[in-house]
């Protein structure tokens, strides 16, 4: 390839995976989302609680800033959604968000790339919306506005080393609130989306992980954006759930991408290589996609493929589907895989094409 194409290769790669910072689905912007500190839930809210380690000013209209905190605070809010109006209620710890909550079916949610507060609570709430469960969102900065698209990506992957640590405490956290309020969960699960997957990866290989007990009914890695090469050595170093699954789409358009930018390093959420990680199951996608990364959250994807939705929905408090089904599933037992089928789609003559980045 001549010169001049790689660099618009790379151009329009670094475009694609940059383009996901002002998707949104719903009006959440600073004229709708609102920081009340007295403000009282009605019957009819939603509630999203946000772990946060952004720059908060909460004196001021836009209350949460594009970079890290400097002294890294931890800070907590529950976010009350109606319709397109969100208010954020400032709270002193994780126990005190969810202080009262019973049996919840909880999901933990990681982001990556290309976000800012009000996209994280977009897709925060999008994510709420599209499976019910009580969302708690671990927000860290990925997104800066007056910066140059690659300058934002190098900086989200050293950040991402960075923030590590924070991470681990947050899920310190979230183990002492089930260890001592053991009613506030019903289940408990984590997915972490793409760039995501690089706290849980530098968490791991740092030891910084001091949480004994097991934390999680599932924990998901979905559309991992961090290199899949020996990716075994620190995937079976996490043992802090009872089910653990690594998503994958060959054609996911983001991952290769990344792949280009970070020189042609295969990532773990588009084809992962041997030797593979023992206590994960590999799910592979790629039967029934075209180039989606978002799969699990975009309305456009689950409303043409419902069946990806409800195995979500069932991995999501920690269930095991029916993998036995033949007319959705094909066992890779040497690979510990399940590849999705659809076996309509298939005698149609092929998948549809989508979009969802």
């Amino acid at each position: 390839m001549k010169p001049f194409k790689v660099i618009l290769f790379l151009v329009f790669l670094t475009k694609a995976l940059c383009s996901q910072h002002n998707a949104y689905f719903f009006k959440s912007d600073w004229e709708n989302v609102k920081l009340e500190k007295d403000y009282i839930p009605t019957k009819d809210d939603t509630c999203i609680t946000f772990a946060s380690v952004r720059s908060c000013s909460e004196d001021e209209k836009i209350f949460m800033g594009y970079d890290c905190d400097k002294n890294v605070n931890i800070k907590y809010f529950n976010i009350y959604f109606n319709g397109d109006k969100w208010r954020a209620v400032p709270k002193k710890s994780l126990q005190e968000c969810l202080n009262g909550e019973d049996s919840l079916h909880a999901v933990t949610f990681v982001e990556g790339f290309g976000r800012t507060f009000l996209t994280a609570l977009d897709r925060a709430t999008l994510f709420s919306r599209q499976y019910g469960y009580h969302i708690i969102m671990f927000d860290w900065p990925t997104y800066r506005p007056a910066m140059k698209s690659g300058k934002n990506y190098k900086l989200t992957l050293k950040e991402s080393e960075t923030l590590a640590p924070y991470f681990s405490q947050f899920l310190s956290e979230l183990s002492t609130l089930k260890n001592n309020q053991p009613q506030t969960f019903k289940t408990l699960s984590l997915l972490m989306h793409s760039m995501g997957n690089l706290l849980m990866m530098h968490a791991v290989k740092g030891n910084q992980i001091t949480v004994k007990d097991t934390l999680f009914n599932s924990i998901i890695m979905n559309s991992s954006c961090v290199p899949q090469k020996k990716h075994r050595v620190w995937v079976e170093k996490i043992s802090i759930q009872q089910h653990l699954y690594i998503t994958r789409n060959n054609r996911d358009r983001t991952l290769n991408g990344a792949k280009i930018i970070s020189g042609f390093k295969r990532q773990l959420g588009e084809r992962p290589r041997k030797p593979y990680a023992k206590n994960a199951l590999y799910l592979n996608f790629s039967r029934v996609l075209d180039r989606e990364h978002n799969y699990f959250l975009y309305p456009s994807v689950l409303k043409r493929k419902p069946y990806i939705k409800e195995l979500y929905r069932v991995l999501l408090i920690g269930k095991e589907p029916d993998f036995n089904d033949q007319n959705r599933y094909i066992k890779k037992p040497k690979r510990h895989a399940i590849d999705l089928f659809d076996l309509e789609e298939a005698q149609k003559g092929g998948i549809s094409l989508g979009v969802g980045m």
